[in-house]
């Protein structure tokens, strides 16, 4: 029960429970030695803490650690490799450095599109400009798949192995992609998993000139990231959110918040709960487990970056990653988040992560003569959130239906009011929080159903 409370409040990893009571997972960083029936759990490495930033050429250090890291992941007795090459900055990367680097290989990389999508939708999501230009490049061997599967499809699929709620909205690309592997006999996958967050767009720079109210130098940052992104500079939201926001003491804020009937993304969906549910829940105590080092507050550059890698979702995001990876008999490699890479990331001082209204400047000036030109000076990025937000809006009533009369009695702790509500709504009138809650309880449901697991009423007790 407490990790079904996680699940929903949280991102479900809060601590080293299971969905199967009595039964534990080793957390990030730890081993596990037996010795005569004894169980010691140690940790072997955490994050470090920087105190200074790293001196000289960052574009050319990350260029140099990039190489480095792709050749000695490709070392393996596979001839045949494959990667993602979705036509943005990061996994574009890996595929030109693979290109670039690996002649001993068979390189096959892959990309996923939705061409069933209306006009706009397509719009947002497709890239095959960028990706033909990494083709052209470097004559790649390059398969344009056709997406065909639905998250709610490849739910189905999951529910009858997975050993936790399967609720990644598109791990269903992936799983389109290994299948295009499979029949290529390919058993290994480079993916550029959120190289985003390792290599930092850099906002967290614009926060520390907010902290030191150097507001010149902020507002020039922000006016040039503007005139990038078309979009309208305004310097009274650029000052609200980036130098008095930070300034005020958290504390205030969640007072404000709560006048505002706002809130915290988790307190708010703590008040989705029942009542019942909610006196079993000491809620303060698990946000302070889920942010140990009180990553929801401002800080400077260094710390920020490294606080925001030390969140507990990416255990879980990692270990979703390897469910699907080794279900399906695939080695996977994600570059971005090996350790030579995080590491020396964290040590880039703030101004070579966001230059001149450039996010992710220094890994772009790295990465210049390798990934394409047109990949490396494009400042847009595909939004994948079409597909799952048009199933969600198709299904949302159904989802909510099946919560309610559902054998498991998850409306014991899902409060019925709340979905009642939802129900009558128009989807337009969900905010995102709300649409990404519906599809998350519905795959919690789902799982809890297909293990034939039911509340029957101990939460009220």
């Amino acid at each position: 029960h407490e990790k079904i409370l996680d699940y929903l409040i949280f991102q479900g990893c809060v601590n080293n429970d299971s969905f199967y009571n009595q039964i534990f997972k080793i957390n990030k960083g730890q081993y596990v030695q037996i010795e005569k029936n004894k169980l010691n759990v140690s940790e072997y490495y955490s994050l470090p803490t920087i105190s200074k930033p790293v001196q000289g050429d960052c574009s050319k250090k990350i260029r140099e650690i990039m190489t480095e890291v792709i050749t000695s992941q490709s070392r393996s007795n596979n001839m045949k490799i494959s990667t993602t090459c979705s036509g943005g900055l990061d996994s574009t990367s890996i595929a030109s450095l693979l290109n670039k680097e690996i002649k001993n290989k068979d390189i096959q990389s892959f990309s996923v599109h939705f061409d069933n999508l209306n006009e706009d939708d397509f719009s947002k999501t497709d890239e095959r400009f960028f990706v033909k230009k990494f083709e052209e490049k470097f004559n790649a061997k390059h398969k344009y798949i056709i997406s065909q599967n639905t998250p709610l499809n490849y739910l189905d699929k999951q529910l009858t192995r997975a050993y936790f709620p399967p609720k990644s909205g598109n791990g269903y690309m992936h799983q389109e992609i290994i299948d295009e592997m499979k029949k290529k006999d390919i058993r290994v996958l480079f993916d550029g998993f959120d190289g985003d967050s390792v290599i930092s767009h850099g906002a967290e720079y614009l926060v520390e000139l907010g902290l030191e109210s150097n507001l010149k130098k902020l507002l020039s940052e922000v006016e040039s990231a503007c005139k990038l992104n078309g979009r309208k500079f305004s310097i009274f939201h650029t000052l609200k959110n980036f130098w008095i926001k930070p300034n005020i003491p958290f504390g205030f804020k969640v007072f404000f918040n709560r006048l505002a009937s706002s809130g915290v993304t988790e307190e708010k969906k703590f008040k989705n709960l029942t009542e019942a549910a909610k006196k079993i829940v000491d809620f303060p105590k698990k946000f302070t487990n889920y942010y140990p080092n009180e990553s929801y507050k401002h800080k400077k550059s260094l710390a920020a970056h490294r606080n925001g890698l030390s969140l507990p979702f990416w255990e879980e995001e990692l270990e979703i990653i390897d469910f699907i990876a080794s279900t399906n008999g695939i080695d996977i490699r994600l570059p971005f988040m090996d350790k030579r890479v995080v590491e020396y990331c964290l040590k880039v001082p703030g101004s070579e992560k966001f230059k001149n209204g450039v996010t992710r400047a220094y890994f772009r000036e790295g990465m210049r003569g390798i990934t394409p030109e047109e990949v490396l000076d494009k400042h847009t990025k595909a939004n994948l959130g079409p597909v799952i937000m048009n199933e969600i809006r198709d299904n949302y009533k159904m989802m909510l239906q099946t919560i309610k009369i559902s054998n498991t009695h998850l409306i014991e702790i899902i409060s019925k009011r709340k979905i009642d509500r939802l129900i009558h709504k128009k989807f337009k009138d969900l905010t995102k929080l709300e649409k990404v809650n519906i599809y998350k309880w519905y795959v919690l449901e789902k799982w809890l159903s297909k293990n034939n697991y039911k509340i029957n009423g101990e939460i009220k007790n």
